[in-house]
């Protein structure tokens, strides 16, 4: 068959295409490779901590803020990190936000929520897409292991392998956080947020219902007395305005004025045994 030359317009005008594909394909490189330089000077800029709190999203916190609150009142240094910024999450603001301007907002919440518990490390974004924790597996992990060396934190806070409430995200940073905590040897201490099974059956006696996973109070290590530190907790709380509503906030104010207790499992203990007893009574009043 003889060959049709394209005519000359349409011939530059798939040239054309084909260059702005090249340029987009080359831009979109680019900008990976520098929020990637971006993401590893925030790293390498971290100060020392004595506790490494790795998380999924801005707000899962909320299940250790009283406890946050007392350790930094006493001299610990915390550092909070943040698999995502929560950008496929709901908004009850009103504004609608959605994507990149949610996770921004989010963020901004959690950096006010932090200063509200006096947690003087600004909070690291990891900033991975909200729901694929497990499907950036290697990538979180090099990163939470590079914030391990970088910190040198003795203590890690994570989540259960319940997740707390079965979260896919939670589950999959639970697991991420304590293969770092194994391969690196760094810390000695490894600590799963927990809630006791007797506290969640307050949860549901005060008709709020419970979505919780609880933990049955002989595996439960540390019971930790926040009755102190409840403004801060309900004040952490309401930072978070897009995710927390006044009901849920109420609940807490309820059941931080009843029990004022936060719940964690220790899962490792390479050092002296007994002295996260000591850093979780002090400044205790004693009875």
């Amino acid at each position: 068959a003889k060959h049709i030359p394209l005519p000359p317009r349409r011939t530059k005008l798939r040239s054309i295409m084909t260059a702005l594909i090249l340029v987009s394909c080359l831009l979109a490189a680019s900008t990976d490779s520098a929020a990637q330089d971006s993401k590893q000077n925030m790293i390498e800029s971290l100060e020392p901590a004595d506790i490494l709190a790795v998380f999924a999203h801005p707000d899962d916190e909320t299940f250790a803020t009283g406890t946050f609150t007392k350790l930094s009142a006493n001299g610990k240094r915390i550092q909070l990190v943040y698999a995502t910024s929560g950008d496929a999450g709901g908004d009850r603001t009103g504004q609608g936000l959605e994507g990149d301007a949610l996770a921004r907002h989010r963020e901004s919440e959690m950096i006010q929520a932090s200063r509200i518990l006096n947690v003087s490390a600004e909070p690291l974004f990891l900033r991975y897409p909200d729901g694929f924790v497990r499907d950036n597996w290697d990538s979180i992990l090099t990163d939470v292991e590079s914030i391990m060396r970088q910190t040198q934190a003795q203590i890690v806070v994570t989540f259960g392998p319940d997740g707390y409430y079965g979260h896919r995200d939670h589950l999959a940073i639970s697991q991420i956080a304590e293969h770092a905590f194994d391969g690196l040897g760094i810390a000695s201490n490894l600590l799963h947020v927990a809630i006791p099974r007797s506290l969640n059956d307050l949860i549901v006696q005060a008709g709020g219902g419970s979505r919780y996973s609880p933990v049955e109070d002989k595996y439960i290590t540390y019971i930790v007395n926040v009755r102190g530190q409840i403004e801060q907790r309900v004040a952490a709380m309401q930072a978070h305005a897009s995710q927390f509503d006044e009901q849920t906030i109420g609940q807490m104010q309820i059941l931080g004025a009843v029990t004022g207790i936060e719940g964690f499992v220790e899962v490792r203990n390479l050092g002296e045994s007994g002295t996260l007893s000591t850093i979780f009574t002090e400044g205790d009043e004693e009875d």
